[in-house]
């Protein structure tokens, strides 16, 4: 399986249905298969080789979106930064990937030559915000227009697709290393365990995470829906009436200023499933969750109400739970499918039933091991498991609960 699959198969299926709603633009799938193809051809041009990375250093949107495709179509890997990043954190991660072509919007135009200076490998950018094209970037749309389309180079399986970066406590950026693999498969178990409507319309909240954002497209993808993306100052419930919103992906953060926005709103049907993803920094958040399945179930009464958790490791998504159960603290529910997970104990051996150990996972929705870390990817991966880099406890159903501290993840 490589992450192109679920593009093509929307493609083949719905070409005239609408696959991406950005800011004043529409895309059919066809166009957007037709587009994902044309900016792989012209990354390419750029210099882009197979096995390069591309760094996105931009607010998750329908043109990134394009290009997290495209680089996977010309055989290259997508390395996200937070686009909240302060100037010296993005350039570490970026020289940290080796990237050679840079992704950035209008939050970091003004500092692109800086960048250029500061980044040892950028030899390109690609500039798809809305405002001025900073002057040593080529505009996306151009570099679409101006390109033919070209075969896909069928890059996929265990290759890496993504890397998604976290920041240890000692300062260090680990890259986690991604499958194509491993982000179809998750984008599947999520797909099976959710209640996603067929040729629906998705909206992702822009502060979850590249993987988080990667594995729910892919899902949408699957079902042939649309794809909503709104400008980060657009009011969220105001976005989810006007187009019609049937799939929601929300954090902690745009779940608190959704409520805020629905306390007086009338209810609104369209909405079938509201999926909450929670990182292990956002489980002190849980206690307020039992409040908010209420507010919730009122404004959007046909709703499903699940919340995830995960790790960069696991892609961003390893165990779903309705929401009302979720209330209870740390507790995060139920491993996705294809994923299993043991608590070992302080002497290694699994622990017992609500005991506290080490959690790892097994399965094709785990990572490689950290990009140019090798002594911490030993560590990360022991063979078949990978080591969360928290503690945990698997409760008498099954669940699981996290104890929000982390480990750390320490080289050998």
């Amino acid at each position: 399986m490589k992450l192109t699959d679920a593009l093509r198969r929307a493609a083949h299926l719905h070409p005239d249905a609408i696959a991406t709603i950005g800011p004043g633009r529409r895309k059919t799938f066809r166009q957007l298969e037709s587009r994902v193809s044309c900016l792989a051809n012209a990354l390419i041009g750029l210099g882009l080789a197979n096995g390069d990375v591309v760094a996105i250093a931009a607010a998750h949107s329908d043109r990134v979106l394009e290009t997290q495709y495209a680089i996977a179509w010309a055989g290259g890997i997508a390395a996200h930064a937070d686009p909240r990043l302060a100037f010296d954190g993005l350039c570490a991660l970026i020289n940290d990937s080796q990237a050679t072509i840079l992704v950035l919007d209008d939050r970091y135009a003004a500092q692109s030559e800086a960048l250029f200076d500061h980044c040892s490998y950028i030899r390109a950018m690609v500039f798809c915000g809305d405002g001025p094209c900073p002057d040593l970037a080529k505009v996306h749309d151009a570099l679409i227009i101006a390109a033919d389309p070209m075969r896909d180079r069928d890059i996929g399986g265990d290759a890496t697709a993504a890397l998604c970066y976290h920041r240890t406590d000692d300062g260090r950026w680990l890259g986690s290393q991604l499958s194509h693999h491993s982000l179809c498969f998750a984008s599947l178990a999520l797909a099976a365990a959710g209640s996603f409507s067929d040729a629906g319309i998705g909206l992702q909240a822009i502060t979850a995470t590249a993987a988080e954002n990667l594995v729910f497209s892919g899902s949408l993808l699957l079902r042939g829906s649309a794809q909503v993306f709104v400008d980060p100052d657009h009011r969220l419930g105001t976005a989810i009436s006007e187009h019609g919103a049937t799939d929601l992906l929300l954090t902690a953060p745009t779940l608190q200023a959704l409520l805020v926005e629905a306390a007086n709103a009338a209810p609104l049907a369209s909405v079938g499933q509201i999926l909450i993803a929670r990182s292990t920094l956002d489980l002190q958040f849980g206690p307020g969750l039992s409040g908010a399945a209420p507010a919730l179930a009122a404004r959007y009464p046909a709703a499903r109400l699940m919340t995830a958790w995960g790790t960069p490791e696991l892609c961003g998504i390893a165990t779903l739970q309705p929401l009302p159960v979720s209330a209870a603290g740390a507790a995060v529910g139920q491993p996705i499918a294809y994923l299993e997970l043991r608590v070992a104990a302080d002497d290694g051996r699994e622990a017992s039933r609500g005991a506290f150990g080490e959690l790892y996972a097994r399965g094709p929705t785990t990572l490689r091991g950290y990009w140019q870390q090798p002594d911490a990817s030993a560590v990360v991966r022991q063979q078949d498991w990978v080591a969360c880099g928290v503690r945990a406890a698997v409760m008498a159903d099954g669940g699981l609960l996290i104890d929000p501290a982390p480990l750390a993840i320490e080289a050998v």
